[in-house]
């Protein structure tokens, strides 16, 4: 539909917001996209007029990487990773990264392990949720908005949450898509105030 796309199962959904905040330094920092010449992209990208944050460098025993930004402040890792293409990762900030990806994996599910065997992470759907140490603020009004998770029951999550005392931020409801796709949706506040959209889609 007009405004999203798909990586696999994995929607990345763009909403309006005229007073977005950059992601670099929000809990949800920035995302990463794989491809399989990051010399060839980066020159495409320049040539485009894209915003080049970091130049291409080697992180060893890794891959290739690189940073750029988009028009609205969104700070995107750009990776050489032939094991995996497309929406490659989801990189996390906060004081203490072990103590998030434990709280995502209990809450979530996933699979635990270490990207490359270097970097602690989680693995969804075949896309790496990480976290790096640093201060962060509240995802919310940045340009990385939130993340988001399909139950099989948002109310019956909705109840798990409280009942481990994790903060609803809005309360079950439904919603139908100019589609006409009906869905029903809660949010909650996940660590250092990533914001966490929990969505139960009809079909």
């Amino acid at each position: 539909a007009t405004g999203r796309l798909l990586y696999g199962d994995t929607r990345v959904i763009f909403q309006k917001n005229d007073k977005a905040q950059p992601s670099q330094g929000s809990v949800l920092d920035h995302i990463g996209f794989s491809v399989p010449d990051l010399d060839a992209t980066m020159k495409g990208l320049q040539a485009e007029g894209v915003k080049i944050a970091q130049q291409v460098r080697d992180a060893p025993g890794l891959f290739k990487l690189a940073f750029v930004e988009d028009p609205w402040g969104t700070r995107i890792e750009v990776v050489q990773d032939s094991q995996k293409l497309g929406l490659h990762h989801i990189h996390l900030r906060g004081p203490d990264p072990a103590a998030t990806l434990a709280w995502f994996s209990t809450q979530f599910g996933g699979r635990t392990g270490r990207l490359k065997d270097r970097i602690d992470g989680i693995e969804m759907s075949g896309v790496w949720i990480l976290a790096q140490r640093g201060e962060a603020t509240p995802s919310q009004g940045h340009s990385i908005d939130h993340i988001g998770f399909r139950p099989v029951n948002v109310d019956a999550s909705v109840a798990e949450f409280k009942a481990r005392n994790i903060k609803i931020t809005t309360e079950p409801r439904p919603l139908t898509l100019a589609s006409g796709a009906t869905m029903r949706l809660a949010f909650a506040e996940g660590p250092d105030g990533v914001r966490i959209e929990m969505v139960q889609r009809s079909e």
